[in-house]
């Protein structure tokens, strides 16, 4: 099948912890795949093929959510973000398809879940610009947001509509 277009992603990497190592995982992507544009977001600038974003430390995993939800879009002109991390880069970008662009959030699957669930970390992900603006509008900084409901399906039958997001369950805040 047809491979997702490089041109209609930006590269980054989110790094307060391990800037080094996430300007690694740029150039190793880079140098795999053409993109349209490549970042590194972090509080210290470093040398490579993508450009620098300073922004404030981050020093929770709360605050580099918070950044992906709501600050990521401000830098990101293409329909696709992919993000990388120090230790999840692109490797093998011949499996990519086409057909990613369907959807608005890919993770990394989670190795300890069960066969057939499919979840995917936010880690190493490709998000599309129309989702982190949804997010963004929203104020999104924690919940689940609901990218596709299936018709005549329990959720739809309780009210829930794609983009709804679910910030807490029976009183429960989603962290």
């Amino acid at each position: 099948g047809r491979s997702l277009k490089g041109s209609m992603i930006t590269l980054c990497a989110i790094d307060s912890l391990y800037p080094r190592l996430a300007a690694r995982a740029l150039r190793l992507s880079r140098a795999r795949f053409e993109v349209a544009d490549a970042v590194l977001f972090s509080h210290t600038p470093q040398e490579g093929p993508f450009r620098n974003e300073i922004i404030p430390q981050i020093t929770s995993e709360k605050a580099y959510s918070r950044f992906l939800l709501t600050e990521l879009v401000n830098s990101i002109q293409t329909p696709y973000a992919l993000v990388v991390q120090w230790d999840g880069y692109v490797t093998h970008p011949p499996a990519w398809s086409a057909e990613f662009q369907a959807v608005d959030y890919i993770g990394a699957r989670l190795p300890f879940l069960p066969a057939g669930r499919a979840s995917g970390n936010g880690g190493f992900s490709l998000r599309s610009r129309r989702l982190l603006e949804v997010l963004k509008a929203a104020g999104v900084t924690n919940g689940v947001l609901v990218t596709a409901v299936t018709p005549k399906g329990p959720a739809e039958k309780a009210g829930i509509r794609a983009e709804d997001v679910i910030v807490g369950i029976n009183g429960k805040s989603i962290k």
